[in-house]
């Protein structure tokens, strides 16, 4: 019985394969990326969580100095508050978001945003003026948190 399974699925398979490689058609994901949408949204909520560490980080040194760090000269990697923000405040701090984007940092000293690009790593738009309160409805959109809240984020929801 086994067997007769295993060479129906062998039969489809190289069925799909055939008719892929005649026509040049290959099936396509329906969500963001080439996972479905509760990958997607696993991957959105470990974003959510890393950028969550880096503010917690960021707040404890802005205690301990009266300023974020920075100035900086417009967005850049997270990777650059590793020297000071690591070990101190947070032992590995989180650089990239889950999709493998550079997270991104901005900071004037008394004021920062964290972004990530979402799924496609493409900005969604300007990031300096995000939409208070606002979901995007799909997972390629910015997730941006300002001053420890998130202005922007994918609504897991909404899909």
């Amino acid at each position: 019985m086994r067997i007769v399974r295993i060479s129906r699925i062998a039969v489809v398979t190289l069925s799909i394969a055939l008719v892929s490689a005649v026509t040049g058609v290959q099936a396509q994901p329906q969500h963001t990326g080439v996972a479905p949408i509760f990958i997607q949204a696993d991957l959105q909520t470990k974003t959510l969580r890393d950028i969550n560490t880096v503010a917690t980080a960021l707040a404890a040194f802005a205690l301990d100095n009266s300023r974020y760090p920075g100035p900086t000269a417009g967005y850049v990697p997270a990777e650059t508050l590793r020297k000071d923000l690591q070990p101190m405040y947070v032992r590995d701090l989180p650089v990239t978001d889950a999709w493998g984007g550079a997270l991104l940092y901005w900071s004037d000293g008394k004021t920062y945003r964290i972004v990530s690009n979402g799924a496609d790593r493409k900005p969604a738009g300007p990031y300096d003026d995000p939409r208070a309160g606002t979901t995007t409805l799909n997972f390629d959109g910015d997730i941006i948190l300002e001053n420890g809240r998130f202005r922007q984020t994918a609504d897991a929801e909404s899909k």
